[in-house]
């Protein structure tokens, strides 16, 4: 596994770390089977900016996932298109190292790391449908982020990206109680109040917001919008 998490692509010359032919060297360092995965800030990044680097990773990495959490997003190449059954992912979480990183981000529970699952490859090729590519010899977003780097952009770079989660990923439930079901699906339904929310937010419904962010927060204690939001 290759992780990017490199300085936020405002600053000059990191550019270079989220380019079509950095990701073509990902590739080829990666070991068969292996999954890259690339962080994408949410914040002091244009929509069309967002898309550009969703769009240069897609075009190497062409069964791209892409997870939200919070103000971030994180780009998974090399993992296919499914999912791993859900009894397999709760007891990866369950190892101690794993569950305390997560838990620094707030991800406690299954249903809360399964409900960060946005979009998958499918719809992936229809977000990135006409956007540019980020070069070595051009580096657009060295050119169009500095004019974003006084705008709050997370609500609409999530609410841009969660638009295209058209085809939710299939995934193997055996194994998993009758509690554990529950918690998924209320997870999910959270995080759908939570976009509405977002959506009210932008149009200063505020009364609207604040009652479907509660909504989502009764259903699962852990949503990250939510308590972002709320300041919980």
């Amino acid at each position: 596994m290759i992780t990017v998490d490199p300085i936020h692509p405002l600053v000059a010359g990191s550019e270079a770390l989220y380019s079509l032919e950095h990701y073509r060297l990902v590739r080829r360092r990666l070991a068969p089977g292996g999954i890259a995965a690339q962080w994408l800030p949410l914040y002091q990044m244009g929509a069309e900016d967002a898309r550009t680097i969703v769009r240069t990773f897609f075009e190497v990495f062409t069964d791209t996932q892409i997870w939200l959490n919070g103000q971030d997003a994180i780009l998974v190449g090399g993992a296919g298109e499914t999912l791993r059954p859900a009894a397999e992912l709760r007891a990866e979480l369950a190892r101690p190292e794993i569950a305390a990183s997560l838990a620094r981000v707030g991800l406690l529970t299954l249903g809360t790391f399964l409900s960060g699952y946005a979009v998958g490859p499918l719809d992936v090729a229809t977000y990135v449908e006409g956007a540019r590519a980020s070069r070595d010899d051009r580096p657009v977003l060295e050119f169009s982020l500095p004019w974003q780097a006084d705008e709050d952009t997370v609500d609409r770079n999530l609410l841009e990206i969660s638009r295209f989660g058209r085809h939710p990923p299939a995934i193997d439930l055996d194994g998993l109680s009758a509690g554990e079901r529950r918690q998924i699906e209320d997870a999910n339904s959270a995080v759908a109040l939570s976009q509405i929310g977002l959506a009210l937010r932008l149009v200063h419904h505020e009364d609207a917001m604040q009652s479907l962010f509660e909504q989502a927060l009764a259903l699962d204690p852990d949503e990250v919008t939510a308590r972002r939001v709320l300041g919980r």
